[in-house]
């Protein structure tokens, strides 16, 4: 299925990505700061990171995604069986508690968990791209980032992320979270923003995780 993955991973999406690393973001970020510091432009971003994603993986959302995407038929029809017939038990003291229904989550450590939450990530990718003018976007496994040149245009980003997670099932980690800005003016703005109806986290220094 190396071809179908390779199809709808965006450009900008660099998790499990054959030959990709969290330095593909980086650097790319660095290079876009370093050129704003250099002829003093204006350039605020924000680094965002989902909180557990693979528990909050909502089922018939990633495998209609899935089927969006072109995954064969079976194969998705498999998973759901599956994910339908999978049942937890909870172990305290050698003993285990009758079986639980699962309600939500996927498999840590399956490929397929791993594809689903890069499918939901590149469209969220997509969604800046198209509604956030002029913005960079990337995207590391549920990390993103996103830079603008205009608080406004920040704004926007968190707001259609907010949608996003709201739609998809997933959340921001609220300890994740650094808006920055490279001009003391645009950096003033920054910090009025709000992201999930509240202010949003602004930091001096930003460290990028993969």
């Amino acid at each position: 299925l190396a071809d179908w993955r390779k199809g709808w991973t965006h450009p900008t999406s660099f998790g499990a990505v054959p030959k990709a690393t969290i330095h593909d973001v980086s650097t790319s970020l660095a290079l876009r700061v370093e050129h704003a510091r250099h002829l003093a432009l204006p350039l605020a971003g924000a680094a965002l990171d989902r909180q557990k994603c693979f528990d909050y993986l909502v089922t018939d959302v990633c495998l209609s995604l899935a089927l969006h995407a072109g995954c064969p038929a079976d194969i998705v029809n498999v998973r759901r069986t599956f994910y339908a017939k999978h049942q937890r038990y909870i172990r305290m003291g050698g003993a285990y508690s009758p079986p639980l229904a699962r309600t939500s989550g996927h498999l840590q450590g399956s490929s397929w968990s791993l594809d689903d939450i890069k499918l939901l990530m590149c469209v969220w990718t997509n969604r800046q791209h198209r509604y956030v003018p002029r913005p960079l976007s990337t995207t590391f496994v549920d990390d993103s980032n996103s830079t603008t040149t205009t608080a406004a245009e920040l704004q926007r980003s968190l707001d259609a992320t907010t949608t996003f997670d709201r739609l998809s099932g997933q959340i921001i980690h609220p300890g994740k979270v650094a808006g920055w800005a490279v001009t003391a003016d645009l950096h003033q703005e920054v910090t009025q923003l709000t992201l999930n109806d509240q202010t949003l986290r602004v930091q001096n220094r930003v460290k990028l995780v993969g």
